[in-house]
């Protein structure tokens, strides 16, 4: 693969990872983390793909029991070095909020990649909270 290639390959993977995180579909979420990745930020910290799963699980609601939220990726910027890469992002998440939709969250996804198996897998993802609301969530931490 040339350099282009594992960078889109690697936008692919970001944007599939927020259509299923948008879609509440939790085990789709994990699935493109590496089986020891970690997924970190200011209010937990999760190790390994059941651990991710799980953390989302227990605070993001599903359609029905609470605001549903969308995520939204730009400015990315990706190094790749052979099999692994890094990348850093501006993220912004907006939610309904009864008949409107209000911006909940703005941020940097700050992503450690490595390629297993011809396959793009996050081996870190750290979010930074740069600007933060109501998100809404289950259980906040």
């Amino acid at each position: 693969m040339s350099i282009l290639e594992d960078k889109d390959a690697i936008r692919e993977v970001m944007a599939t990872h927020c259509h299923a995180f948008d879609a509440c579909r939790f085990a789709d979420v994990a699935a493109p983390f590496a089986e020891d990745a970690v997924w970190t930020t200011d209010y937990g910290e999760a190790k390994g793909r059941d651990a991710i799963e799980q953390i989302f699980r227990s605070v993001v609601p599903v359609k029905g029991e609470g605001p549903q939220r969308k995520h939204y990726i730009t400015n990315i910027i990706i190094k790749v070095d052979g099999d692994s890469a890094n990348s850093v992002s501006d993220y912004l998440v907006v939610r309904e909020s009864g008949k409107d939709l209000i911006p909940v969250m703005g941020g940097t996804y700050k992503d450690e990649w490595v390629r297993q198996d011809g396959t793009w897998r996050f081996r870190r993802k750290e979010l930074v909270h740069d600007i933060s609301g109501d998100m809404g969530l289950k259980n906040k931490r």
